[in-house]
């Protein structure tokens, strides 16, 4: 027992300074996105290595229909991965995609208050999600294989954990340049990147130094 227990324990420490090794590379990317000089929220930020392989965890994530409203409008997802839409409303509601620019076209079907239905969006760009008894109802699923994402919140800012040092393309996508994903090349240090103040133009997204 000793003996077995003596051979385990380099192989185990070894493991565990790799880890710890690993987890010390890596960091947090967060900044802030405008329009001009005003914050932008809802914008689907997301982070792509281009010199490194690095695994996709699958997410998905939930979009709840709550005061005639897809709550969150924007999210960001991987393919594959199942959408949950909860109804919250004291009335029927319905979730279908109509397939704008290439999108998913599907339909939920009709459902009251309580109910949820799952949708698996398998290709990758934007879906556009409506519901056919309220047209004024929007929400839009962002699908992408980059490792990293999330989507800026009321005060633009945004946040992406446990990134790895490299260089990476970072996308913007947001509802009112719906046409366009904007990319700019950043590079992460060890320990991560803080501070981006990235502003959405005419030309595409330009780096203006970094937030106060």
């Amino acid at each position: 027992m000793t003996r077995r227990g003596v051979r385990v324990a380099p192989l185990v420490a070894t493991l565990l300074a790799v880890q710890t090794e690993l987890g010390a590379q890596t960091g947090i990317v967060s900044g802030r996105v405008g329009n001009g000089g005003t914050p932008l929220p809802r914008a689907a930020v997301y982070l792509e290595p281009l010199d490194q392989e690095i695994p996709i965890q699958p997410m998905g994530g939930e979009i709840d229909q709550s005061h005639l409203r897809f709550r969150p409008s924007v999210l960001v997802v991987t393919p594959g991965t199942p959408v949950r839409f909860l109804n919250s409303d004291p009335l029927m509601h319905n979730v279908f995609g109509p397939g704008i620019r290439g999108g998913d076209v599907f339909d939920l079907g009709t459902y009251p208050m309580g109910a949820l239905a799952t949708w698996t969006f398998q290709k990758e760009g934007v879906h556009v999600v409506l519901c056919h008894i309220h047209p004024e109802m929007v929400a839009y699923v962002v699908v992408t294989r980059a490792p990293f994402g999330t989507v800026t919140g009321s005060d633009g800012t945004f946040t992406l954990e446990a990134v790895p040092p490299g260089r990476y393309r970072l996308s913007i996508w947001h509802p009112r340049r719906s046409r366009d994903t904007m990319t700019i090349e950043v590079t992460v240090p060890e320990g991560g990147l803080s501070g981006l103040f990235l502003v959405l133009e005419d030309g595409g997204v330009r780096q203006r130094g970094r937030d106060s």
